[in-house]
């Protein structure tokens, strides 16, 4: 189902940077078109971040308006008991401070936080609240000079949880210089599903990848990922709500247009994935870590910063360290390249991992990159695509699906959707929900030993 976008109001500065940016890249793209210097959406990135460079100091100081740029989001520091609120702004505020606590009336606080600086696409603000107690409800609100943004966070589960609930998607960018109109969808459904059981629900988010069409371009991340507009209220709630983790996929990496290796800035790969979501990486030039919430430990893996999608050997003996090492009884891997998937798939990719993720007792994979969802088994795990976040989608009926040897292809779907995780005890109950409340299929378990997914 395809929505359109509302109308815009013209009164905030990100309708000053989407007019003019439009403006200036369709100026680009004439020109260069005629002289063949340059692929089309780097044309139109490098005429987009000129305006957003040329406009930042337009507004004067004290704030007269609100200059929020990207509201609060969370995300899960990896320790206990702690959490991260991230925002930026337009404009250097006076002054910017945050307050939180288990009501709305918060307690801790105000404390002053500071930007990471006055540049034009700097303004950052970031603040991890500690001492928290687990599996508990907290508040907060960010203020900028008296314009104020809130939100809400249940903290991880203590360590000896046995039950746990998690969400689960992919692939939510739009097409070049499109609006989340599918993505907010998917969230609104999402969130309503979390608030039929918010005590449980209120929890972490993954993402396997793809946010924005071009990763390597600031205009686009305010667009499509981070857009402040009313008619996207579902993104904003979600993300003040649910910490969100996620996984580098190769959009964050490269423009669309252009072949990885001929891109002008590929040595900057990634770097303004790691600038929004600066997860507790385990190396400070690829994007994979690791952490645990209540009885589950994630493993994200890293391919799209290797030229040819396959991990070196330093990632591989990390990655199988990890999974050695962790105690958790589950064990959920995140992937943006899909392993095991309805199509044949990379066998080098598969040779690679495959037997690392059994050897370390994973039981489920999520995978990204294919815009639809797709559920197989492979040797007793189950490897789901979780791919309808809201990209154009891929009709699987229109593929090639394979079967192979020891893999068993047990649905795909053409469909925007999400995934919710219900982990108690040994069993894993997996339900997948499209942007309209329907079922994708029969939600199905998953049991911590060597048994594979049954529907239910």
């Amino acid at each position: 189902m395809i929505r359109k976008d509302t109308a815009r109001s013209e009164s905030n500065p990100f309708h000053e940077h989407f007019k003019y940016g439009i403006i200036t890249t369709l100026v680009a793209l004439c020109a260069f078109f005629a002289t063949g210097w340059c692929a089309p959406a780097w044309c139109g990135e490098t005429a987009v971040l000129e305006v957003t460079d040329a406009g930042d100091h337009l507004s004067p100081t004290p704030w007269t308006k609100d200059y929020i740029r990207k509201k609060p989001y969370v995300i899960y520091s990896g320790k206990l008991n702690t959490m991260t609120i991230l925002w930026q702004t337009y404009q250097t505020p006076a002054k910017s401070t945050i307050v939180w606590g288990t009501t709305t009336s918060y307690g801790k606080g105000p404390v002053t936080v500071h930007e990471n600086g006055s540049l034009a696409n700097e303004h950052q603000f970031s603040h991890t609240t500690s001492g928290l107690q687990p599996a508990t409800k907290y508040y907060f609100q960010v203020t900028n000079d008296g314009y104020s943004h809130g939100g809400s966070f249940t903290t991880a589960p203590a360590p000896s949880t046995t039950g746990v609930s998690f969400y689960g998607y992919g692939d939510s960018r739009a097409t070049w210089l499109d609006p989340p109109v599918e993505h907010n969808a998917v969230l609104t459904q999402l969130l309503a599903d979390m608030n039929q059981d918010p005590v449980r629900r209120q929890t972490v988010l993954v993402h396997l990848g793809d946010y924005v069409y071009n990763g390597l371009n600031e205009y686009l991340w305010d667009l499509q990922q981070f857009n402040p507009e009313a008619q996207y209220e579902s993104m904003h709630s979600t993300f003040s709500k649910m910490p969100f983790m996620g996984v580098l996929g190769n959009h964050e990496g490269y423009d669309a247009y252009a072949r990885r290796e001929t891109v002008f800035n590929f040595q900057n790969l990634g770097e303004l994935f790691r600038k929004y979501y600066p997860y507790k990486y385990a190396n400070n030039k690829r994007f994979y870590h690791s952490f645990d919430y209540g009885p589950v430990h994630f493993v994200v893996i890293d391919t799209w910063s290797y030229k040819d999608q396959i991990i070196d050997t330093q990632q591989a003996n990390w990655l199988q360290h990890d999974l050695k090492t962790s105690k958790k009884p589950w064990k959920v891997a995140m992937i943006h390249t899909p392993i095991w998937d309805c199509l044949a798939g990379n066998t080098a990719i598969q040779n690679q991992l495959t037997p690392i993720l059994k050897a370390g007792g994973v039981q489920l994979v999520l995978q990204g990159h294919q815009h639809y969802y797709s559920h197989v088994t492979y040797n007793d795990m189950t490897y789901l695509v979780l791919g309808g976040g809201g990209a154009t989608l891929l009709d699987p009926a229109t593929t090639t699906c394979v079967e192979e040897a020891n893999k068993t292809i047990v649905k795909t779907a053409f469909v925007y959707h999400f995934a919710r995780f219900d982990v108690l005890g040994d069993t894993m109950t997996v339900s997948v929900i499209n942007s309209d409340g329907g079922a994708v299929e029969p939600p199905f378990t998953i049991t911590n030993g060597s048994a594979p997914a049954k529907s239910r």
